[in-house]
């Protein structure tokens, strides 16, 4: 149960901070702002994978709004 635990730690938190630190270097702050969006996205899939629960219906809407969002965010910044 520790590995699991820390394997999402490792997975939802530590990663993507690291790959922010790198995008922040790289890409227009707008969109680095918008995918601080999907951390959250990720880590209940993890979560959802380790502990073996299927996620509501509820979760597949948002994160269809969500991606959809983002991909507004990068057509417009990479327009500008």
């Amino acid at each position: 149960m520790i590995f699991v635990l820390l394997g999402l730690g490792i997975l939802s938190t530590a990663l993507p901070f690291w790959l922010y630190t790198i995008a922040v270097q790289r890409l227009p702050i707008l969109l680095i702002t918008a995918i601080l969006l999907l951390e959250p996205l990720f880590a209940t899939l993890f979560a959802s994978i380790a502990l073996q629960e299927i996620p509501s219906l509820w979760f597949a809407v948002g994160s269809i709004l969500v991606f959809w969002g983002l991909l507004v965010i990068a057509k417009v910044t990479k327009s500008t």
